[in-house]
Protein backbone atom coordinates (compact mmCIF):
# COMPACT_ATOMS: atom_id res chain seq x y z
CA UNK A 1 0.00 0.00 0.00
CA UNK A 2 2.49 2.17 0.81
CA UNK A 3 4.25 1.42 -2.44
CA UNK A 4 1.16 2.03 -4.44
CA UNK A 5 1.07 5.66 -2.54
CA UNK A 6 4.38 6.46 -3.51
CA UNK A 7 3.44 5.79 -7.05
CA UNK A 8 0.57 8.82 -6.93
CA UNK A 9 2.03 10.84 -3.99
CA UNK A 10 5.45 11.88 -3.05
CA UNK A 11 6.75 10.36 0.42
CA UNK A 12 9.48 11.73 1.98
CA UNK A 13 12.08 9.54 3.63
CA UNK A 14 11.35 8.25 6.77
CA UNK A 15 11.44 5.63 9.86
CA UNK A 16 8.17 4.44 11.19
CA UNK A 17 6.58 1.12 13.25
CA UNK A 18 3.56 -0.24 12.10
CA UNK A 19 1.47 -2.62 13.82
CA UNK A 20 -0.02 -5.45 12.18
CA UNK A 21 -1.71 -7.29 14.19
CA UNK A 22 -5.70 -6.65 14.90
CA UNK A 23 -4.93 -4.91 18.60
CA UNK A 24 -3.00 -1.93 19.48
CA UNK A 25 0.11 -0.90 20.82
CA UNK A 26 0.02 -0.44 23.75
CA UNK A 27 3.07 -1.76 25.29
CA UNK A 28 5.43 0.96 24.22
CA UNK A 29 4.62 4.95 24.33
CA UNK A 30 5.80 5.69 20.69
CA UNK A 31 4.38 7.33 17.70
CA UNK A 32 2.61 3.63 16.25
CA UNK A 33 0.76 2.66 13.20
CA UNK A 34 -1.97 0.73 14.36
CA UNK A 35 -5.27 -0.79 12.00
CA UNK A 36 -7.54 0.01 14.79
CA UNK A 37 -7.63 2.38 17.94
CA UNK A 38 -9.64 2.41 20.96
CA UNK A 39 -11.13 5.75 22.44
CA UNK A 40 -8.81 8.06 24.05
CA UNK A 41 -5.45 5.65 22.72
CA UNK A 42 -2.79 7.53 21.24
CA UNK A 43 -1.40 6.31 17.25
CA UNK A 44 -2.24 6.55 13.86
CA UNK A 45 -5.02 4.67 11.87
CA UNK A 46 -3.23 2.91 9.18
CA UNK A 47 -5.42 1.35 6.39
CA UNK A 48 -6.41 -2.32 6.75
CA UNK A 49 -4.17 -4.25 4.10
CA UNK A 50 -7.55 -6.17 2.56
CA UNK A 51 -7.70 -2.93 0.92
CA UNK A 52 -5.61 -3.92 -1.99
CA UNK A 53 -5.90 -7.47 -1.54
CA UNK A 54 -9.48 -8.87 -0.46
CA UNK A 55 -8.43 -11.91 1.53
CA UNK A 56 -8.63 -15.43 -0.92
CA UNK A 57 -10.03 -13.39 -3.99
CA UNK A 58 -7.22 -11.40 -3.88
CA UNK A 59 -8.39 -7.92 -5.29
CA UNK A 60 -9.19 -4.33 -4.34
CA UNK A 61 -10.97 -2.26 -2.69
CA UNK A 62 -12.22 -0.63 -6.11
CA UNK A 63 -13.18 -3.98 -8.06
CA UNK A 64 -14.89 -5.36 -4.83
CA UNK A 65 -17.00 -1.72 -4.54
CA UNK A 66 -17.93 -2.45 -8.28
CA UNK A 67 -18.81 -6.03 -7.72
CA UNK A 68 -21.53 -5.09 -4.85
CA UNK A 69 -22.79 -2.09 -6.13
CA UNK A 70 -23.40 -4.53 -9.97
CA UNK A 71 -25.35 -6.94 -8.21
CA UNK A 72 -29.35 -6.55 -7.28
CA UNK A 73 -30.99 -9.97 -5.89
CA UNK A 74 -34.37 -10.84 -6.81
CA UNK A 75 -35.49 -11.40 -3.58
CA UNK A 76 -34.47 -10.04 -0.30
CA UNK A 77 -34.84 -11.30 3.06
CA UNK A 78 -36.60 -9.79 5.65
CA UNK A 79 -34.06 -10.79 8.69
CA UNK A 80 -30.79 -9.59 10.48
CA UNK A 81 -27.96 -11.40 8.85
CA UNK A 82 -25.00 -12.37 9.68
CA UNK A 83 -22.15 -15.12 7.92
CA UNK A 84 -18.71 -15.73 9.73
CA UNK A 85 -16.07 -17.36 11.44
CA UNK A 86 -16.39 -18.02 15.12
CA UNK A 87 -13.95 -16.04 16.06
CA UNK A 88 -15.05 -15.22 19.54
CA UNK A 89 -15.02 -18.05 21.55
CA UNK A 90 -12.33 -17.58 23.23
CA UNK A 91 -12.80 -14.43 23.90
CA UNK A 92 -17.09 -12.29 24.26
CA UNK A 93 -18.37 -15.46 22.38
CA UNK A 94 -21.49 -12.69 21.06
CA UNK A 95 -21.09 -14.65 17.70
CA UNK A 96 -22.13 -18.15 18.93
CA UNK A 97 -25.09 -16.82 21.25
CA UNK A 98 -26.66 -14.90 18.74
CA UNK A 99 -26.37 -17.87 16.29
CA UNK A 100 -28.97 -19.85 18.51
CA UNK A 101 -31.93 -17.09 18.00
CA UNK A 102 -34.46 -17.22 15.83
CA UNK A 103 -36.02 -15.03 13.27
CA UNK A 104 -35.54 -12.61 12.49
CA UNK A 105 -32.22 -13.09 13.27
CA UNK A 106 -30.21 -15.39 10.96
CA UNK A 107 -26.77 -16.21 12.40
CA UNK A 108 -24.35 -18.67 10.14
CA UNK A 109 -21.41 -19.62 12.27
CA UNK A 110 -19.16 -21.99 10.21
CA UNK A 111 -15.41 -22.36 8.98
CA UNK A 112 -16.24 -20.55 6.07
CA UNK A 113 -15.93 -16.94 5.69
CA UNK A 114 -17.57 -14.31 3.81
CA UNK A 115 -14.66 -12.65 2.57
CA UNK A 116 -14.15 -14.23 -0.29
CA UNK A 117 -15.04 -17.75 0.51
CA UNK A 118 -16.42 -20.16 -2.51
CA UNK A 119 -19.89 -20.88 -1.02
CA UNK A 120 -20.94 -17.48 -0.26
CA UNK A 121 -19.14 -14.22 -1.79
CA UNK A 122 -19.88 -10.94 0.02
CA UNK A 123 -21.91 -9.12 -2.47
CA UNK A 124 -24.49 -11.83 -1.38
CA UNK A 125 -24.96 -9.99 2.00
CA UNK A 126 -27.56 -7.75 -0.47
CA UNK A 127 -29.94 -10.60 -0.28
CA UNK A 128 -30.85 -9.51 3.22
CA UNK A 129 -32.66 -6.39 4.62
CA UNK A 130 -30.68 -6.12 7.30
CA UNK A 131 -27.05 -7.01 7.76
CA UNK A 132 -24.98 -7.29 11.56
CA UNK A 133 -21.46 -6.14 11.47
CA UNK A 134 -20.04 -8.11 15.10
CA UNK A 135 -16.77 -8.23 16.89
CA UNK A 136 -14.27 -11.04 16.36
CA UNK A 137 -10.85 -11.95 17.89
CA UNK A 138 -10.67 -7.92 18.69
CA UNK A 139 -13.05 -5.69 19.36
CA UNK A 140 -13.91 -4.58 15.53
CA UNK A 141 -14.65 -5.76 12.61
CA UNK A 142 -12.66 -5.61 9.01
CA UNK A 143 -15.73 -5.85 7.28
CA UNK A 144 -17.58 -2.81 8.25
CA UNK A 145 -16.03 -1.17 5.02
CA UNK A 146 -17.68 -3.61 2.68
CA UNK A 147 -21.00 -3.64 4.91
CA UNK A 148 -21.19 0.02 3.94
CA UNK A 149 -21.15 -0.56 0.21
CA UNK A 150 -24.10 -2.95 0.69
CA UNK A 151 -26.88 -0.23 0.57
CA UNK A 152 -28.61 -1.52 3.35
CA UNK A 153 -29.31 -0.68 7.13
CA UNK A 154 -26.75 -2.59 9.35
CA UNK A 155 -26.14 -3.03 12.54
CA UNK A 156 -22.65 -2.02 14.12
CA UNK A 157 -21.91 -3.53 17.45
CA UNK A 158 -18.60 -2.52 19.26
CA UNK A 159 -17.08 -3.59 22.46
CA UNK A 160 -14.50 -1.47 24.49
CA UNK A 161 -12.85 -1.66 28.15
CA UNK A 162 -13.15 1.35 30.02
CA UNK A 163 -11.32 -0.39 32.71
CA UNK A 164 -8.19 -0.35 30.00
CA UNK A 165 -8.97 3.43 29.76
CA UNK A 166 -10.58 2.57 26.65
CA UNK A 167 -12.81 5.67 26.44
CA UNK A 168 -15.10 4.43 23.22
CA UNK A 169 -15.72 1.85 20.66
CA UNK A 170 -12.26 0.80 18.65
CA UNK A 171 -12.02 3.11 14.90
CA UNK A 172 -9.96 2.12 11.63
CA UNK A 173 -9.17 4.20 9.11
CA UNK A 174 -13.05 3.86 7.46
CA UNK A 175 -14.36 5.38 10.30
CA UNK A 176 -13.41 8.78 9.21
CA UNK A 177 -15.75 8.64 5.84
CA UNK A 178 -18.71 6.84 7.58
CA UNK A 179 -21.20 8.88 10.70
CA UNK A 180 -22.37 6.89 13.01
CA UNK A 181 -26.21 6.82 13.09
CA UNK A 182 -26.52 8.33 10.33
CA UNK A 183 -25.13 6.15 8.10
CA UNK A 184 -25.82 3.10 9.87
CA UNK A 185 -26.43 1.85 13.63
CA UNK A 186 -24.00 1.67 16.01
CA UNK A 187 -24.83 -0.16 19.29
CA UNK A 188 -21.64 0.35 21.68
CA UNK A 189 -21.07 -1.43 24.89
CA UNK A 190 -18.51 -1.02 28.09
CA UNK A 191 -18.06 -4.76 28.37
CA UNK A 192 -14.34 -6.64 29.32
CA UNK A 193 -14.54 -8.27 26.04
CA UNK A 194 -11.98 -10.73 26.88
CA UNK A 195 -14.77 -12.57 28.67
CA UNK A 196 -17.58 -14.43 27.37
CA UNK A 197 -20.75 -12.31 27.81
CA UNK A 198 -22.75 -12.31 30.58
CA UNK A 199 -26.95 -12.95 30.12
CA UNK A 200 -27.25 -9.36 31.20
CA UNK A 201 -25.57 -7.97 28.77
CA UNK A 202 -26.40 -10.72 26.50
CA UNK A 203 -30.29 -9.80 26.79
CA UNK A 204 -29.65 -5.96 25.84
CA UNK A 205 -27.80 -6.76 23.26
CA UNK A 206 -30.90 -8.83 21.77
CA UNK A 207 -33.05 -6.09 23.17
CA UNK A 208 -31.43 -3.00 21.52
CA UNK A 209 -31.14 -5.14 18.24
CA UNK A 210 -34.59 -5.68 18.17
CA UNK A 211 -35.72 -2.20 18.79
CA UNK A 212 -33.88 -1.43 15.99
CA UNK A 213 -35.73 -3.86 13.90
CA UNK A 214 -38.90 -2.90 14.92
CA UNK A 215 -37.73 0.92 14.74
CA UNK A 216 -37.08 0.62 10.68
CA UNK A 217 -39.97 -2.20 9.68
CA UNK A 218 -42.37 0.55 11.31
CA UNK A 219 -40.80 3.33 9.14
CA UNK A 220 -39.81 2.58 5.59
CA UNK A 221 -38.40 6.30 4.90
CA UNK A 222 -36.49 6.62 7.87
CA UNK A 223 -34.92 2.90 6.35
CA UNK A 224 -34.59 4.66 2.35
CA UNK A 225 -33.09 7.51 3.97
CA UNK A 226 -30.12 5.54 6.17
CA UNK A 227 -29.38 3.86 2.87
CA UNK A 228 -28.93 6.80 1.26
CA UNK A 229 -27.01 8.68 3.43
CA UNK A 230 -24.48 5.50 3.58
CA UNK A 231 -24.60 5.37 -0.49
CA UNK A 232 -23.10 9.05 -0.35
CA UNK A 233 -20.68 8.64 1.90
CA UNK A 234 -19.41 5.24 0.77
CA UNK A 235 -18.98 7.41 -2.87
CA UNK A 236 -16.68 9.20 -1.26
CA UNK A 237 -13.60 6.24 -0.51
CA UNK A 238 -11.35 4.64 -3.38
CA UNK A 239 -8.04 3.21 -3.48
CA UNK A 240 -6.85 6.62 -4.66
CA UNK A 241 -8.16 8.37 -1.45
CA UNK A 242 -6.57 5.82 0.67
CA UNK A 243 -3.48 5.85 -1.09
CA UNK A 244 -3.78 9.69 -0.51
CA UNK A 245 -3.90 9.50 3.14
CA UNK A 246 -1.41 7.48 3.52
CA UNK A 247 1.01 10.35 1.85
CA UNK A 248 -0.14 12.66 3.91
CA UNK A 249 -0.26 10.77 7.15
CA UNK A 250 3.17 9.52 7.15
CA UNK A 251 4.89 12.92 5.45
CA UNK A 252 2.93 15.11 8.40
CA UNK A 253 4.49 12.28 11.33
CA UNK A 254 7.64 12.27 9.19
CA UNK A 255 7.56 16.63 9.71
CA UNK A 256 6.21 16.91 13.08
CA UNK A 257 6.65 13.92 15.16
CA UNK A 258 9.96 11.65 13.85
CA UNK A 259 13.11 12.96 15.89
CA UNK A 260 16.31 12.13 13.74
Amino acid sequence: MIQNSIKLNKINDTDMIIKIFDTYEWNYDIPCFNLSLPGNKQGFMFPHYDFIKFNKLGIDYDTMKLKIQNYNPKIIENDIYFKGRNTTNTKSNIRVMLSQLDYPFSINISDDNVQGDNSEPIYFLKKHKYLLDLPGLQPWSVRFKYLCLCERVFIRISFYNSKFEEKGYWKQMSDLYFRENIDYVHLKYDIDFEKPLSKTILNKIIKDIENVYSKFEKNPILYKTMVNNLKKSANKISLNNIYKYISTMINSYTKNLLIK
